[in-house]
């Protein structure tokens, strides 16, 4: 519950982190580092991931995991090494000479840059339709890169459940759709005396808190399907993450079912999330 909180932060609140003074750490860390904001430094081994969102952060040391920065700097010093990746979301990176990076460097742009991309290489009769799902993509990137990074275990076990207890995700999935449907429609009425409204709009930060962690749960089993296939399976989480969106940004894509596909897919990950927080049902 305290993580999905922090996440709804991310999504409507400006981070309390804005308003942190400069902090430096020497540690060694073996859960995920999370920063909202702020100018940070941490010293140490890092064991996982470090996730900086907005603001700046310093890292010198050995980082065993992935660097993930959205709408940030992040700052490598001397003599550090990261044996993981680094993804840069309209990001900046500084790095000293002697950093050693094994894994890889991934850069996606900003919006401005990504529209101006599909303006240039896309017709004009097309381009408003695929720079709709640019951005679509872009968004959800962002949003299960988050999620991920804050609950990789959680993620996978879903994924699992997804590939083992399909048939019983869809029939779970299916009834919470109903039930979302139907507490909508109560609230809708509610909301004309003013009573609803608070709930309403928990109730779309719910759906979109799930729907994340469906979409990334989604996105594993896809892309590390992709990835058996292709026999590279030792790709890094977050072009996992990248693969298995693309594909479903494509199921969505066809024409005429391929919303029906999404409420399915949706559907299916939705009783898979039910399934994970219920171990007895």
């Amino acid at each position: 519950m305290k993580r999905l909180i922090i996440f709804s932060l991310i999504l409507f609140i400006i981070p309390m982190g804005l308003l942190q003074s400069q902090e430096t750490n020497n540690n060694n860390y073996k859960d995920n580092i999370i920063k909202f904001g702020g100018n940070s430094e941490y010293t140490g081994t890092f064991e996982k991931d470090i996730v900086i969102i907005g603001g700046k952060i310093s890292l010198k040391g050995k980082i065993k995991g992935d660097i993930i920065g959205i709408w940030s700097t992040v700052e490598i010093k001397d003599n550090s090494t990261v044996n993981g990746d680094i993804v840069l979301i309209s990001s900046k990176l500084k790095k000293a000479n002697s950093v050693k990076i094994r894994g890889a460097i991934t850069k996606l742009g900003s919006v401005k840059e990504i529209k101006k991309f599909a303006k240039l290489n896309i017709s004009k009769s097309s381009s408003e339709m695929t720079f709709s799902l640019l951005l679509s993509f872009f968004f959800w990137y962002v949003f299960i890169l988050v999620v991920y990074a804050l609950t990789p275990d959680q993620i996978e076990s879903i994924a699992n459940n997804i590939k083992e207890k399909i048939g019983k995700s869809f029939g779970f999935g299916i009834l919470f759709y109903l039930l979302i449907i139907f507490l909508i429609l109560i609230f809708a009425i509610l909301s004309l005396f003013l009573i609803g409204i608070p709930f309403l709009i928990l109730m779309a930060l719910l759906i979109l808190i799930l729907k994340g962690i469906g979409r990334a749960s989604m996105s594993f089993i896809f892309g590390y399907s992709f990835s058996k296939i292709i026999k590279l399976e030792n790709l890094p989480s977050a072009l996992i993450l990248a693969m298995g969106l693309i594909i479903i940004t494509l199921i969505k894509s066809i024409p005429f079912l391929g919303g029906l596909l999404l409420i399915i897919l949706d559907s299916i990950s939705f009783g898979a999330i039910f399934l994970y927080k219920c171990k007895k049902c």
